[in-house]
């Protein structure tokens, strides 16, 4: 190091810090800032969480404690950011845009204008500056979808910010309770990783004349200590047939609907769609929704009607809204028992006069029907009833909850039932297990990326132009019509992003559905 580096507890420093502070960090970090051991690189585990310390900590400073904000600056920050600063607090996470990290943060960071700097363990590999002293509050990070403990390498990362060349004659490295210290920070040991890179052998195999030749050829270049046996001239000999059996995956209790093509499959996230596209099923059989009354029998108002439309006849509910007055000499309605208990649950229970008029309908209510009715839409105007004023009305353009079958068709009832179904091992049946003795040739055969001449298929070409087992993914989507490209460009982008920026209407789990099948 360049810097020398010294580890300092918080917990034994003789500086206090001001009452009503809330949190066991903030009271920390301000001890550590009194004590001059600032700026400071505080390291919370979530994006939450360091808000919140950063929240705690600006309240403990003194009021100005940071450097004036110009009128475009303060624009740039917003509000929560423009209030931590002005006390000399910064953020530095995922959520703060290019403009705040890159304007803001990390050059007041780097000119000391900040007495504390508040990130995310997640984003610690992408800081770029450092400051005097670092804290890391936590051993563990939210990572993507999981919960990541911090290693030794990521520590000495962390701690290795602490020390500004040409402005401080020594780094700190800060411990409070029961966080991580120095002595736990480590280098990372390298070395080979046993994987294959898979993408890499398919692509200059693709380009060979001869592949078995140019994969042997690469993979004896490869740096490792024991010779890679890729089993390419062997692709079509036996496995052995005294192998035990491989253990079974585990047990998971699903629900399935069938669809409208009769065939049982799980059930997929519902969705909500107008009424006139959605399925209804009946007696064994699949209609158009408004074809059938059944449609509507949930509704607890009206009764069912024909409406004459363009696109012909459908089904719609023929309410009452209001009724005649029983004595002669007025012509006031009184309003349905229905229409005023909507009423009132629409307008906070806000009470009516119990006598109308025939316009207050025309004007006031029927704009309001499909508020009142689940989406209904009077189907032409009022008629008049034996003893009352009714409307008809229609509910094709009503939303409904839906269930979506494997063609996408949006069905109200399916059939449904639970039944077990047990994980395929994928341990052991793409050969990681101790279980089974194919080598890598085998599994790309096995997985349809290679033919028997080990040249690649267009499966294997389309996996080789991605990383890991993405392209994989891709392959498998690709090879099924039905899944459109859009949807596919949406699930892989959540799939790299994370659940962070994940769209809460959609649900990628086709993704995996497709892999199922493919392999």
């Amino acid at each position: 190091r360049p810097i020398p580096l010294e580890e300092v507890s918080l917990d034994a420093l003789e500086t206090r810090e001001p009452t009503g502070i809330k949190g066991h960090i903030a009271r920390a970090v301000i001890r550590a800032v009194l004590a001059d051991l600032g700026p400071i690189l505080v390291f919370a585990p979530r994006r939450r969480a360091a808000e919140q310390i950063a929240r705690d900590i600006a309240a403990g400073l003194p009021l100005g404690h940071g450097p004036p904000l110009s009128p475009s600056q303060r624009t740039m920050a917003g509000d929560d950011l423009n209030r931590l600063l002005r006390q000399g607090v910064g953020l530095h996470h995922s959520g703060l845009t290019f403009d705040q990290r890159t304007e803001l943060i990390e050059p007041w960071a780097k000119a000391g204008k900040l007495s504390v700097v508040v990130a995310t363990t997640g984003l610690a590999s992408g800081i770029n500056f450092s400051l005097r002293s670092v804290l890391v509050t936590d051993r563990r990070y939210a990572a993507e979808h999981a919960e990541r403990e911090v290693r030794p390498d990521e520590l000495l990362q962390m701690f290795g910010r602490a020390g500004r060349r040409g402005l401080d004659d020594r780094g700190f490295a800060l411990w409070t309770g029961d966080s991580p210290r120095l002595g736990e920070a480590k280098p990372l040991q390298l070395k080979r990783s046993p994987a294959l890179d898979w993408p890499a052998f398919l692509s200059v195999m693709r380009r060979a004349e001869d592949p078995k030749a140019v994969a042997a050829q690469l993979a004896k270049a490869l740096f490792t200590r024991d010779p890679i046996d890729l089993a390419l001239d062997r692709l079509d000999e036996d496995l052995p047939t005294d192998l035990p059996v491989a253990p079974a995956g585990a047990t998971r209790h699903i629900t399935e609907i069938c669809g409208r093509n009769g065939t049982w499959q799980r059930e997929r996230p519902t969705h909500l769609v107008p009424l006139a596209q959605a399925l209804i099923y009946v007696k064994d059989t699949w209609h158009p929704a408004l074809s059938k009354p059944d449609s509507l029998r949930a509704l607890p108002y009206g009764t069912p009607c024909k409406l004459e439309t363009s696109e012909g006849l459908r089904y719609g509910r023929t309410v009452t809204l209001a009724h005649f007055p029983k004595e002669a000499g007025t012509s006031h309605l009184t309003p349905a028992e229905w229409l005023m208990k909507a009423l009132r649950k629409l307008e906070g229970g806000q009470t009516r006069p119990r006598s109308w008029k025939l316009e207050l309908l025309e004007k006031e209510i029927l704009p309001l029907l499909p508020k009142l009715t689940q989406g209904g839409l009077a189907h032409g105007g009022l008629f008049l009833g034996r003893d009352s004023v009714q409307v008809k009305l229609d509910y094709s353009r009503a939303n409904v909850r839906v269930w979506p079958d494997a063609d996408n068709h949006p069905l109200i009832n399916p059939p449904r039932r639970q039944v077990e179904k047990q994980d395929i091992n994928l341990r052991e049946i793409l050969g990681g297990g101790t279980l089974h003795t194919a080598r890598a040739g085998r599994l790309w055969k096995k997985l349809g990326l290679i033919d028997s001449a080990a040249r690649p298929t267009e499966r294997g070409h389309i996996a080789s132009l991605f990383q890991h087992g993405e392209g994989l993914a891709v392959a498998a989507a690709l090879e099924d019509d039905s899944y459109d490209a859009h949807a596919i460009a949406w699930d892989l982008a959540e799939l790299r992003a994370g659940e962070r920026v994940a769209s809460a209407g959609r649900n990628s789990s086709r993704l995996g559905a497709c892999c199922r099948l493919a392999y």
